[in-house]
């Protein structure tokens, strides 16, 4: 019993490894070594902070709920919580999380592939995700047993290719307090808060599925998630500080360029065009594993809140992918700068949530409301105005690839 267990636990802490390492979780900690330089020390603890630490206590905070996110959200109070969470599947849904995905998978291969259509592939990508998770109760099979395995050995080759003839420290001229709120920042767009919030309750239902027929009581079942969200945020640290010193130490001219385009030179250079293959081949595992979860999550929430059971789960995982289509086509650096000021705005409402939760269900600590809307109202100040401005630049750069 105790082995069969610990190796469900295992099998699960690498689905929550794939579900969570998408699109930003490969670019980003490159981005933090290439910007901090001799300072990465303090880029990487940002780093790490918010894009493990804290979506590991989110993850701990709903098992804490049972796994059950609306419940999660509901002490903020019942309009509040239903704008939350309908932002939130925008956020890892079709406006950021999901383009963000299909777009640098396109980027990545299209370096390889010049010429190569992004409405083609952004169509053969969406259709594919459509059939690896429209049977729900196979994720943990496609994500544990095939995905895993091939993306942590396609970064280990690049992490340790990368380390091997390293660069001279570079000083970017950036300070320990700036390397270090970068590094804060970068972690906020791995969307991972967001993730362990939304991903506990397919952990929860993978484990119950796995351990059917056998006598398991739920604490034993929401333990066993919170050891999976323990080892999945483990391998996550150690691939993330891998990446960070390969930006750190391989970060030559690399400055000026975006996030997806450091990711790209920097893996040509390091492994060359035909090594450049496993990095490619490491991201697009990466992004289809952390897609057929979010999509997973996405549908479930069309089915069961939007449509009150009026549609089932497959025309429902059909809607969310169908509305993924027209953002994905902007590119990787135009939904980043899009989604910036929103994340930023978002994230420290979900941290607050998160630690009020954790307080109230372990001291009895009542007070939400006033504390979240409080975070809101100072986050929106702070970097709203920022957002419109990025809106504009996304709907004409929409109208234009569409030709109008």
């Amino acid at each position: 019993m105790k082995k069969f267990i610990k190796s469900a636990t295992f099998k699960t802490g690498l689905a929550v490894f794939s579900m969570l390492f998408g699109a930003g979780n490969t670019m980003l900690p490159i981005s933090v070594g290439v910007f901090s330089g001799t300072e990465s020390f303090m880029g990487i603890l940002g780093f790490l902070l918010t894009a493990v630490i804290i979506p590991l206590a989110g993850l701990f905070g709903v098992l804490l709920f049972d796994g059950d996110y609306r419940a999660f959200f509901n002490r903020t109070g019942k309009f509040a919580s239903f704008f939350l969470i309908f932002m939130s599947m925008l956020i890892l849904g079709p406006l950021i999380a999901m383009p963000r995905i299909v777009a640098l998978s396109y980027e990545m291969i299209e370096h390889f592939w010049p010429g190569l259509s992004i409405s083609l592939f952004t169509s053969v990508f969406l259709i594919i995700t459509f059939l690896l998770s429209y049977r729900e109760n196979k994720i943990l099979d496609i994500l544990g047993k095939y995905i895993s395995p091939i993306l942590i050995i396609s970064l280990i080759i690049l992490i340790i290719k990368g380390l091997m003839h390293p660069d001279a420290l570079v000083d970017t001229g950036v300070t320990k307090f700036e390397s270090f709120e970068h590094g804060i920042v970068k972690g906020y767009h791995t969307l991972d808060l967001f993730g362990t919030i939304f991903f506990a309750s397919i952990v929860l239902s993978i484990l119950s599925n796995t351990t059917s027929g056998i006598n398991v009581n739920n604490k034993t079942i929401a333990t066993m998630g919170l050891k999976a969200g323990f080892i999945g945020t483990f391998l996550l640290a150690i691939i993330y500080i891998g990446l960070a010193l390969v930006g750190t130490y391989n970060n030559t001219c690399l400055t000026h360029l975006s996030d997806a385009k450091q990711l790209i030179v920097i893996s040509v250079s390091i492994l060359g065009n035909h090594g450049g293959w496993i990095v490619a081949t490491a991201i697009l595992m990466a992004c289809i594993s952390t897609i057929i979860a979010l999509a997973a999550v996405v549908a479930e929430y069309i089915q069961h809140e939007v449509t009150r059971e009026k549609v089932s789960y497959l025309p429902a995982l059909a809607i969310g992918l169908a509305a993924t289509f027209l953002p994905s086509i902007l590119g990787v650096d135009r939904i980043m700068r899009f989604s910036e000021p929103l994340i930023l705005i978002a994230y420290p409402v979900l941290i607050t949530m998160t630690f009020l939760n954790i307080a109230y269900k372990l001291f009895g600590f009542k007070p939400m409301k006033t504390p979240v809307y409080i975070v809101a109202i100072l986050s929106t100040i702070w970097y709203g105005h920022e957002y419109w401005f990025f809106v504009e630049i996304a709907k004409q750069k929409l109208f234009i690839l569409l030709g109008l």
